[in-house]
Order: structure tokens, then sequence, then C-alpha cells
């Protein structure tokens, strides 16, 4: 098995990591980083300019292009499973074109927003390569993820600026040694990798998937992927 991931930057890659261990049990060895690539280590994708590794608009690029897609899949693997990442906060900058609906709520705005990304992803992927690629999609960010492990918000795809608000929580109620432990790296990768670490646990996952229902999607369609192979 292995699978193939195509997301925005390093935080977000360390973050689909740990659910993919914690949903379907896949191991590191089992998942290979395709946008931002591997190639390039972690001090090497720190220093180097946002637009040089990966932003919504690489992401974006890759789809159109295909070329990942092709790489990827003509390896002599028997199970591969592709993932494409995307937050939907820059869904109004130039080039996304998905601008509506403007404001969500817990009714049919917040399942129309992941309808109508989930329908551009597939018009830059094309038939062929959307056929086979599973969607990741972080209604906000995937901060608005992280947050249902240590928020009591009963939707945190709703709240506004999730980035902003999870560091706040986590200064909050984490002690010095462990506000050390989780920022004290320069590398956003290993501090989302801590950050998000709790998704390594299915039991855990359960719970969090309850309370953002992009998340619940992307556990739900990496089940019924799971369940296609029986």
């Amino acid at each position: 098995m292995r699978a193939g991931i195509i997301c925005e930057g390093p935080s977000d890659l360390a973050v689909i990591r740990n659910i993919l261990k914690g949903w379907i049990a896949l191991e590191a060895h089992e998942i290979e980083p395709l946008l931002p690539s591997d190639k390039y280590d972690e001090t090497s994708l720190h220093t180097m300019r946002k637009e040089q590794h990966s932003n919504w608009t690489l992401v974006k690029q890759a789809c159109i292009d295909g070329v990942l897609h092709q790489e990827f899949f003509a390896q002599p693997i028997d199970e591969q499973l592709m993932i494409v990442h995307i937050d939907t906060d820059m869904r109004n900058e130039s080039g996304f074109e998905v601008q509506l609906p403007k404001k969500i709520a817990l009714d049919g705005s917040y399942d129309e927003l992941l309808g109508n990304v989930a329908a551009k992803l597939g018009e830059w992927l094309g038939e062929e390569n959307a056929a086979r690629t599973l969607y990741a999609i972080a209604i906000e960010e995937i901060d608005a993820w992280i947050l249902t492990l240590h928020s009591d918000a009963q939707e945190t795809g709703l709240l506004v600026n999730p980035k902003e608000k999870l560091d706040k929580v986590l200064n909050a109620k984490l002690s010095q040694k462990e506000r050390n432990a989780m920022f004290g790296s320069r590398l956003k990768a290993v501090e989302y990798d801590e950050k998000s670490k709790p998704f390594r646990k299915k039991k855990t996952l359960i719970e969090s998937q309850k309370r953002n229902r992009s998340l619940h999607h992307f556990c739900e369609a990496l089940s019924a992927y799971e369940q296609a192979k029986v």
C-alpha cells in the first residue's frame, strides 16, 4: 500500500500523515509526499521562499498538469491511494474561482462549499485523475481540524481565524514545558506534527470528526476507499 499526497505545505502534510496513521493505519514509509516533495529536507523547505515549495496555486497547477499523478500511478505497486489537500480560506483569490457561498453555517451552505471546492478540484484534475483521487478539503484552514483536539467548539470549521484561535488555546492550556516541546522547533512541519499527533489514534479521530464536518468528509472518503478494497 502506498499513498501519494499533494498538499499546500509541510505543515499540512504533517497533519495528513497523522490522520492516515490513525484512520487507516498507514505508516510513514507508506506515504509519499509529492507536493511538497521529500527531495527537499525540512530545513530546506523552511528556508525556501513560499512560492518555491507549495501553496494552493501550486496544488492547482499540479492537478492541471497531471504529471505527479502520472508518475505516482506508473509505479509497480498493487494498492495506491492519491490524496489532494486544499484549504478553502483562499477561495476568493483570483484563480481559485469558488466564491460561493460567501458565508457558511451548519445548514446546506457548509456542504455546498465542500461540493463546490470538490467540483473545482475535479475540474483541475480532469475526469481520469479525479476518479482516482480522494479530497482532503479543510473548511477555512487545516488548523480548524486540529482545533477539535484542543477546543470544545462544536463545529470548528465555522470559527474565524482558526490558526490564531488554535495558538491562543494551546498557549492557555499547555505548561511551559509542553509549549516548548510544541513550538520549540523553527520547522512548521515539526510543530504541526506535535499539534496533530493525537490524530494517530482512531478513537481520538472518531471524536474529532464529529466536531468538524470537513474532517468527517475526509475520514468517510478514506473509509469508503478501504471498504472498496475488500
